[in-house]
């Protein structure tokens, strides 16, 4: 698999000339967060984003819980989502079973995509699985992303389940 990252993109040109403008796009890694499997088998939006941008193009705004939509357009949003069981046993299991699931919030409307995990228990010593959902979204100027998460399961505390820093978002202007 290859991996291409880049800083700017650009668009707007007509044929025969230069591109006139930056493409708007943000790259975020998610923060370390201990309780995105805390809420059982209910939805709810947690705070991970990291303000620090790896990517800023274009003027996104970036909060702890959000990330607004600089202007009008078709978007390419992904995000690729690591969890991991924060509270496994170095040298016993705890039986642990969870079933994460994450899905993006648009000005606090749950979208449809659901990234779900493949089930992942900690019993077997597997404590970390995996969401990806890559999608396209008609925002406008303004427009605030979030995300939420689910631990379809059901199980609560005493277990935290966590992001892995590594973790990441990315969203772009694909056209008008």
């Amino acid at each position: 698999m290859s991996l291409i990252e880049c800083d700017e993109i650009l668009y707007g040109s007509v044929e025969g000339s230069a591109a006139t403008s930056s493409l708007p796009i943000v790259k975020l890694r998610t923060i370390t967060y201990t309780d995105i499997g805390d809420m059982g088998n209910n939805w709810a939006q947690r705070n991970i984003f990291d303000t620090n941008a790896l990517i800023n193009v274009g003027g996104f705004q970036v909060s702890s819980s959000g990330i607004t939509v600089p202007e009008d357009g078709k978007y390419f949003v992904t995000s690729n989502i690591i969890h991991k069981d924060q509270t496994q046993h170095p040298n016993a299991q705890d039986n642990y079973r969870n079933t994460i699931w994450h899905r993006w919030e648009i000005n606090g409307q749950a979208q449809i995509e659901e990234a779900r995990s493949s089930y992942n228990r900690d019993y077997a010593n597997h404590d970390r699985a995996s969401t990806s959902i890559s999608t396209m979204y008609q925002l406008n100027q303004g427009d605030v992303l979030k995300l939420q998460f689910r631990n379809y399961t059901g199980y609560n505390d005493p277990n935290n389940h966590g992001l892995i820093n590594n973790s990441h978002v990315m969203i772009f202007k694909f056209s008008e």
